[in-house]
C-alpha cells in the first residue's frame, strides 16, 4: 500500500510547529510529509519544504486576496483570509505533484496512527471534517481521498466572493447578529459541503466505536475531563497515557466507566497548544499545565478589564 502523504500550509516557524511535524514523522515514518511555508520562514531537514510563493503553488492565490471579504470579526483580516488560501495552495501542490490522495493538517495537530491505514476506514468518503458548531465544519485533520473534491471546493472559494447570491446565502448561514457575521474556512467547508454531491464524515460519527480523531482538546462534552478551576479555567480532555498512546474516555457509553480508547489524533485548539511539547514526549504534568492555564489567565487580564471598561464607558 502506498503510504498517504501528510501536506501542511503554515507561515512563520512557531514552537509549535516542529513540534508537529516531527510527531508526524515519529509516527509515520513512510508517509511523505510536506511543510508549504512562506519564503521567509527556516525550513526543516526532515520534511519536504517548498515555498508556496513559488509561481505554481501560488496560482489563484493573489487573485483570491483581492476578491476577499472579510466577514468576521474573529481574526485578523490577513489571517481569516491565509486560512481560505491555504486550501488552493494545497490543490496546487498536489496538482503538480500529481498526488490524488494526501492527509491535510493544522499545524496545532499532533498524530498518534498510521495515517495510511486510517485512510482506508474513511475510503467512501471525499473527506473528512468534525464539527465546529451547527454551521462551522472543523477541517484540521482532512482525509482527502478525493483530489476533485479539493478542485470543486477551490472553485466555489473563488466563484463565492464573485457571486451575490452565493455570498449572501452564505452570510444567513453564518450570522451572529444585526449586520454580524462569523464567515470563515470552516464556514466555507460546511455551506459547500451542504449543496455538493461528494460524501463526507464527520469523525464524531465514529467515537460510539472506540474511533477517536480528536475534534478539540477542549471539547470536552461528552468526555472525561480535566477541571482544575471550573469556571474560571477551560477544562480540557483527560488524557491517559498507555504504551505510549494517549487515551480518552467516552462518558456516554453502554460500557461500565465509559469507552476508553486511543486517540488517533488530538487537535489543540487556541490557548491550548503549549500542550503539544508535553504529549509529545507522553506527559500530563499536572502542575506544570495548571502554572501555564494560571499564567495566561493573568497575561490577558489588562485586556479584559480594558474590554469591560470601555464597555462601561460606552454605556
Amino acid at each position: 500500500m502506498e503510504s498517504l502523504p501528510i501536506i501542511l500550509v503554515h507561515q512563520g516557524n512557531s514552537s509549535y510547529l516542529e513540534v508537529c511535524l516531527r510527531q508526524a514523522r515519529q509516527t509515520n515514518p513512510h508517509s511523505r510529509i510536506v511543510w508549504l511555508h512562506g519564503e521567509k520562514d527556516h525550513p526543516l531537514d526532515f520534511v519536504d519544504c517548498f515555498s508556496f510563493h513559488e509561481p505554481e503553488l501560488f496560482q489563484d492565490v493573489a487573485f483570491f486576496s483581492s476578491i476577499y471579504q472579510r466577514l468576521s470579526s474573529s481574526n485578523s483580516l490577513e489571517s481569516e483570509c491565509f486560512c481560505i488560501q491555504r486550501w488552493l495552495i494545497v490543490r496546487n501542490f498536489m496538482r503538480r505533484e500529481k498526488i490524488t490522495r494526501a492527509l491535510a493538517i493544522d499545524s496545532d495537530v499532533l498524530i498518534f496512527c498510521d495515517v495510511t491505514q486510517e485512510a482506508e476506514r474513511f475510503r467512501p468518503y471525499a473527506m473528512t471534517f468534525a464539527h465546529w458548531n451547527a454551521t462551522q465544519n472543523l477541517i484540521h485533520c482532512n482525509f482527502i481521498q478525493d483530489i476533485s473534491a479539493l478542485e470543486a471546493f477551490a472553485d466555489y472559494s473563488l466563484e463565492v466572493y464573485q457571486n451575490s447570491e452565493l455570498l449572501e446565502r452564505l452570510k444567513q448561514t453564518s450570522r451572529k447578529g444585526k449586520n454580524r457575521y462569523r464567515v470563515s474556512d470552516m464556514s466555507l467547508f460546511y455551506d459547500w459541503s451542504t449543496h455538493s454531491d461528494y460524501p463526507f464524515c464527520f469523525f464524531e460519527d465514529f467515537y460510539p466505536d472506540g474511533i477517536f480523531f480528536d475534534s478539540c482538546i477542549d471539547f470536552v462534552q461528552d468526555f472525561k475531563a480535566i477541571r482544575y478551576l471550573p469556571g474560571f479555567l477551560r477544562p480540557f480532555k483527560k488524557i491517559v497515557w498507555k504504551e505510549g498512546l494517549p487515551h480518552a474516555t467516552l462518558k456516554n457509553s453502554t460500557l461500565k466507566g465509559g469507552l476508553q480508547a486511543p486517540m488517533k489524533i488530538i487537535h489543540y485548539h487556541g490557548g491550548l497548544k503549549f500542550l503539544m511539547p508535553f504529549h509529545f514526549q507522553r506527559r500530563s504534568p499536572h502542575v506544570e499545565i495548571f502554572k501555564q492555564l494560571l499564567l495566561q489567565k493573568w497575561r490577558k487580564l489588562p485586556a479584559k478589564l480594558r474590554r469591560i471598561w470601555n464597555r462601561n464607558a460606552d454605556g
